[in-house]
């Protein structure tokens, strides 16, 4: 029986991570895409300056803002498995660097419940 629950623990570490993982993508895609867009949308002719145009133009821009700051936030209100406090935030100070919970220490990647940085 014990085994079992130490299974259920290492699983659930490991599918927080792969949403983890799953956040950190979808922010660097996010990220990605703004210099993708910008250089795009400079590469179009300028005989393109209708109102129409600039409209879906400036839509779709507004669509990767805020895809950028979804993403972002996202990643940045990720959990800590262990504690499930907000792994990169601590007393308003966000790093988003950190290589260990800003509340409990558990070690980035962590499959066992009783790793602790040092």
């Amino acid at each position: 029986m014990a085994r079992k629950c130490v299974v259920g623990v290492l699983n659930s570490y490991e599918d927080a991570w792969n949403d983890y993982r799953r956040r950190r993508r979808f922010a660097l895609a996010s990220v990605a895409g703004v210099p993708t867009y910008v250089l795009a949308f400079s590469a179009l002719p300028s005989h393109l300056g209708s109102w129409f145009s600039i409209i879906v133009i400036m839509g779709l821009w507004i669509l990767v803002l805020l895809s950028l700051g979804v993403s972002l936030w996202r990643l940045s209100s990720w959990r800590c498995p262990r504690c499930k406090q907000e792994y990169f935030m601590r007393n308003r100070t966000h790093n988003p660097f950190a290589r260990q919970c800003r509340h409990c220490g558990l070690r980035k990647w962590a499959l066992d419940p009783e790793s602790v940085s040092a």
